[in-house]
C-alpha cells in the first residue's frame, strides 16, 4: 500500500515515481507514469492499456490503480475543455474501473478514494434524485477511505471538499431537493476546513488541499486567510492536471501574471 500511497501524493492529486524506478525505462508502465507526470493523461491511458494488456491477470493492484486515477483524470479534462458529450464516456468508464478494483480489493483505502473522485467526477452528468445517492455514496466511500487508514490524507481532502459543496447549498435549493430527493447529506464549512486542516496536518505538502482550504475560507468570508492558502497553493508543483486547472482560477482571481513559458 506504501507504493500506491507514494504515487498517489505524487500525482493527486513531477518527480521519480516509485515504480519507474524498478522499470526498464521504454516499459509500457513507466511510460504511463512519465506521461501522468507530464499531465498527458490520454497518453498515460494507452501507455497503462499497454501494460495491462501485457500482462493479463497478473497485473497487479498499484498499476489498475493508476489506470483508473488518469481514467478519470482524462475525462475531467474533456469536461474542463467543456466537451460534455466526449467527457462522459471516459468518466462513466472510469467508475466501471473503480468498481471492479472495489471487488478485487476491498481492503485498500486508495480504492475506497478512487470511488469517491469517480462518483464525483460522474455527478454532472446525473440526474436530481441520482446525484442525491451519488453524495451519499461519495461521504460513504471516503469514511472507508479514512477506516482503512486514517494516516492517508488525499480522503480527508475530498471529504472535505464533499462538505464544502453541501455547505454552499442555499436554504431554498435544499428544500426543494429534499421534497424532490428525499434526505441529503448534511455538510458545514466547518466540517469542510477540519478535514481539510487534518489533511494538511498528515501532509502539507499536497497542493489541492491548500486550494480548498482556501475556497472553504473563502466561502466563510474569511479572505485574507483564503488568500494565503491560495497563495500556497500556487506555491507548491501541481500534480494533476486537475491542480493546473485550479492555479489558473487562482491567477485570475487574485490577478497573478502566470508563470513564464520555460524555453525548450
Amino acid at each position: 500500500m506504501a507504493l500506491l500511497r507514494a504515487f498517489f501524493l505524487a500525482l493527486a492529486l513531477v518527480g521519480a515515481l516509485p515504480a519507474a524506478a524498478r522499470q526498464a525505462p521504454d516499459d509500457p508502465e513507466s511510460r504511463g507514469d512519465r506521461l501522468a507526470a507530464a499531465f498527458d493523461n490520454a497518453g498515460a491511458i494507452e501507455a497503462y492499456e499497454e501494460a495491462l494488456a501485457r500482462l493479463g491477470d497478473q497485473a497487479g493492484y498499484e498499476l489498475r490503480a493508476k489506470y483508473v486515477h488518469v481514467t478519470i483524470d482524462r475525462g475531467m479534462d474533456l469536461a474542463w475543455a467543456r466537451d460534455l458529450e466526449a467527457a462522459e464516456p471516459v468518466i462513466t468508464r472510469g467508475m466501471e474501473l473503480a468498481q471492479a478494483l472495489k471487488a478485487d480489493y476491498p481492503d485498500r483505502a486508495e480504492t475506497w478514494l478512487l470511488l469517491a473522485i469517480a462518483n464525483g467526477s460522474a455527478a454532472q452528468f446525473r440526474s436530481g434524485r441520482e446525484k442525491v445517492r451519488a453524495g451519499w455514496d461519495i461521504e460513504a466511500y471516503c469514511k472507508e477511505a479514512i477506516r482503512l487508514d486514517p494516516s492517508f490524507p488525499l480522503p480527508y481532502i475530498a471529504l472535505g471538499k464533499f462538505y464544502g459543496e453541501i455547505a454552499g447549498l442555499n436554504w431554498f435549493i435544499r428544500q426543494i431537493a429534499q421534497a424532490l430527493y428525499g434526505r441529503i447529506p448534511k455538510g458545514s464549512y466547518e466540517q469542510s476546513l477540519e478535514m481539510l486542516d487534518r489533511a494538511i496536518e498528515l501532509d502539507p505538502n499536497v497542493s489541492i488541499a491548500h486550494y480548498e482550504r482556501g475556497v472553504t475560507l473563502f466561502h466563510m468570508k474569511r479572505d485574507a486567510e483564503a488568500e494565503a492558502a491560495w497563495r500556497r497553493a500556487l506555491e507548491l508543483p501541481p500534480m494533476t492536471t486537475r491542480d493546473v486547472q485550479h492555479n489558473r482560477r487562482i491567477r485570475r482571481r487574485l490577478g497573478i501574471e502566470p508563470p513564464p513559458v520555460e524555453a525548450p
